[in-house]
C-alpha cells in the first residue's frame, strides 16, 4: 500500500523517480523475504512429517510404503 501511495505521489509530481525506485526496492526486498520465509517453513514442516510420519496440515500419521510386492498378480 505505502509504494501506492508512493506511486501517486510520484505520478502528481511531488516524488522523484529515485525516491519511487527506492519504495520499489524495499517492496521487492519484503515480497522476497517474504516468500523466503514460507519456503522455509515448508521445507521445515516436510522435515518434521519426515522425521514423525504425521502430516500436520492434514492431521493425520502417516504411514510409509516399505516394501512392494513383485509377485502379486
Amino acid at each position: 500500500m505505502t509504494y501506492e501511495l508512493n506511486l501517486e505521489k510520484y505520478e502528481n509530481g511531488d516524488l522523484t523517480g529515485m525516491d519511487l525506485n527506492i519504495y520499489q526496492n524495499q517492496l521487492s526486498e519484503k515480497k522476497l523475504a517474504h516468500t523466503n520465509a514460507l519456503i522455509s517453513y515448508k521445507l521445515e514442516l516436510l522435515n518434521l512429517k519426515i522425521q514423525t510420519l504425521y502430516d500436520f496440515e492434514n492431521q493425520v500419521s502417516v504411514t510409509p510404503i516399505t516394501a512392494i510386492d513383485i509377485n502379486m498378480n
